[in-house]
């Protein structure tokens, strides 16, 4: 329980930063998704909140941000290239 704890403290006082990113915030909601430190229901609360929060701005932020860390998954890179082809066709010239 304790180990828990120290894994959604540690995110959310990542998440809280001054200095954190929307990357850095997008990274560290898949490390706690994906944490096995986490129990299934843990994580399948830390993902609902997830689906609430995330933005296409989140996942173009961790896709540009380049660091060490999570893997996107696909359905995440879907979304954010469909943001992408959404901006692009609101684009003057297009």
């Amino acid at each position: 329980m304790l180990e828990q704890l120290n894994v959604v403290g540690h995110g959310l006082n990542i998440m809280q930063s001054h200095s954190s990113h929307l990357g850095d915030c997008m990274n560290n909601w898949l490390t706690m998704r994906f944490n096995l430190d986490l129990t299934k229901e843990l994580k399948q609360e830390v993902g609902k909140r997830m689906e609430k929060t995330i933005t296409p701005f989140h996942i173009l932020a961790k896709i540009v941000m380049n660091k060490e860390g999570n893997d996107l998954p696909s359905d995440y890179k879907d979304k954010a290239m469909d943001y992408i082809e959404l901006i692009n066709s609101r684009l003057p010239g297009n």
